[in-house]
Order: structure tokens, then C-alpha cells, then sequence
């Protein structure tokens, strides 16, 4: 491979870490700010809106796991800068998020 093709790839890895960061302190900011005036802010059982907002508890068990996943790609972004094996796990985590974005977004 040559340098310019590993330079953009680190650049997207750098891009993806920074993005996975960002949704991971953003989902677990959401669980503080629904435990404190769930009524106020969030349609509980209201709609046909999914899983999520089917009561508080499942909302805060998806901020969780959406969290958690973030917070696992920023990982392995980290572990694909230096071991280039981990860049197909990168790809894996890229396309599952975005499946359950298009998922959660589709009701």
C-alpha cells in the first residue's frame, strides 16, 4: 500500500474514534437528563416510536447499549491505528451502526 492511502485510512480511523467519542457522551448524558423529568422531555409509550420509548426503562437500557457500542469502536479505531487487522472490525462496527440508526429511524 502506499503512504497516501494509509494516511487518509488513518484519518478516517481518527474521524471514526472522534465520532464514536462523541455519541457515547452523548448517549450516556441522555440516561441523567431521563431519570430527572422523563415526563417533560421524552413520549413514553406514545406512538408507534420502537422499543426505545416503550417506557423509561427500556429507553435507558437502549442509551446503554447505543453508549456501550460507541464507546467499542472508539476502542478498536484506537487498536486499528497501530494493528492494521483491526481496520476490518472498524468496518464491521461502521456498518452495524448504521444499520441500527436506519433501523431505530425507520418507525
Amino acid at each position: 500500500m502506499n503512504k497516501r492511502f494509509n494516511v487518509t485510512i488513518k484519518i478516517l480511523l481518527a474521524l471514526w474514534m472522534v465520532l464514536c467519542t462523541i455519541g457515547a457522551i452523548l448517549a450516556y448524558s441522555e440516561i441523567p437528563s431521563a431519570l430527572k423529568a422523563p415526563e417533560q422531555h421524552y413520549p413514553f409509550g406514545k406512538g408507534d416510536l420502537g422499543w426505545h420509548y416503550e417506557s423509561l426503562q427500556t429507553y435507558i437500557i437502549g442509551a446503554g447499549i447505543f453508549g456501550t457500542w460507541c464507546a467499542l469502536g472508539g476502542i478498536i479505531s484506537i487498536l486499528a491505528w497501530k494493528y492494521p487487522k483491526y481496520r476490518l472490525y472498524v468496518l464491521f462496527h461502521f456498518i452495524t451502526i448504521c444499520v441500527y440508526l436506519i433501523w431505530v429511524n425507520s418507525y
